[in-house]
């Protein structure tokens, strides 16, 4: 297993609290132009597994909707560089509806 050393492990993966309905809201910061970053993945897995299963690739954009439950699953994100090495997960945090943006 090939860990990254170049790179950066994405910050500040989080969620709107108070969203009741089956979709998940993330969002998370934005670095400068980073010329090692090739995209992001957003990793999740039900509550009960201790390994992702489930990866979806977001490119380089900082915010994404996916229709599943919050609530039977831990989400994560990790960065994937050009030269294939991947960052550790940031796990997702809950803020406030007014912090995500819209």
């Amino acid at each position: 297993m090939r860990i990254a050393t170049k790179t950066k492990t994405r910050s500040s993966l989080t969620s709107p609290a108070d969203f009741l309905e089956n979709i998940i809201k993330l969002c998370w910061s934005r670095e400068p132009v980073n010329s090692l970053l090739d995209y992001c993945e957003i990793v999740w897995r039900e509550m009960s597994s201790q390994q992702w299963t489930h990866k979806l690739n977001v490119g380089t954009q900082n915010k994404t909707r996916l229709l599943i439950s919050k609530h039977s699953a831990v989400f994560g994100l990790v960065a994937v560089g050009k030269n294939g090495t991947k960052s550790p997960a940031t796990y997702s945090l809950a803020v406030e509806p007014e912090d995500f943006g819209s």
